[in-house]
């Protein structure tokens, strides 16, 4: 059995090209998996780039809501029925006075004493 073919310049030319064409395909699919993973680290950074940035517009929207004053209230229609009137109200009408006779003793509206017995009443609380 000869081996001469080993040695002969055409199968070592073979070898070689061989060799070279897979050390290039090695070479580009390496090149590839780091441009993939480099252009999947910059997704990912701009991703959490969008993100702090959203964060510091609601981070300064809320200090700019912090720093401003607390809304004011206008609906205020006259001096609301405090719990000291409120007890008065109560003590008045189990004394079996009428609604109007307490509304006016108290300097209160009508229909607020009326309220405040018909929430009394269905809470099924005592006029106390």
């Amino acid at each position: 059995m000869s081996l001469n073919w080993i040695l002969s310049p055409v199968t070592i030319y073979a070898v070689i090209a061989m060799a070279l064409t897979g050390t290039m395909v090695l070479f580009i699919t390496a090149k590839l998996e780091v441009q993939q993973a480099l252009r999947a680290t910059r997704d990912a950074r701009e991703s959490v780039d969008v993100a702090v940035q959203e964060m510091s517009v609601g981070i300064e929207r809320l200090r700019t809501e912090m720093s401003l004053p607390a809304p004011v209230s206008t609906l205020a229609a006259g001096p609301a029925l405090n719990l000291t009137k409120r007890t008065q109200a109560f003590r008045m009408l189990r004394r079996g006075e009428s609604v109007e006779s307490i509304a006016s003793a108290l300097r209160a509206p009508r229909n607020e004493i009326e309220l405040l017995v018909k929430v009394q009443q269905i809470n099924g609380l005592p006029l106390a």
